[in-house]
């Protein structure tokens, strides 16, 4: 039996929305105002609260959200200690890294 990628089995866990969510967040289509901007739906491409609403400003960088990340980022660690959050591209973030190991395999 063949193992799968860590990002395979995350991914077929999903529901059909779900997996529909991480494709808009990687291809940078959601409702952020960088994205509503570009098409024309929004009057300024910034966030509410700091600088440009990007996907990748949204979910490493911006300071509304700085506790929650941090609380986020206590956990995963915790749950995967060989992996280095801090240094996690934001595709690593959202989908993870095929060199990650997981202890069991998909059939």
């Amino acid at each position: 039996m063949e193992t799968q990628s860590f990002e395979n089995i995350v991914m077929h866990s999903l529901t059909f929305s779900e997996r529909k969510i991480i494709c808009w967040l990687i291809a940078g289509k959601v409702g952020f105002n960088d994205y509503l901007y570009n098409i024309q739906r929004s009057d300024s491409p910034d966030c509410i609260w700091c600088e440009e609403e990007a996907v990748e400003h949204f979910l490493i960088e911006c300071l509304r959200y700085i506790e929650s990340r941090r609380s986020w980022w206590t956990n995963v660690q915790e749950l995967l200690p060989d992996i280095n959050v801090l240094s996690m591209s934001m595709i690593q973030f959202i989908i993870g890294d095929r060199s990650w190991k997981p202890d069991f395999s998909v059939k």
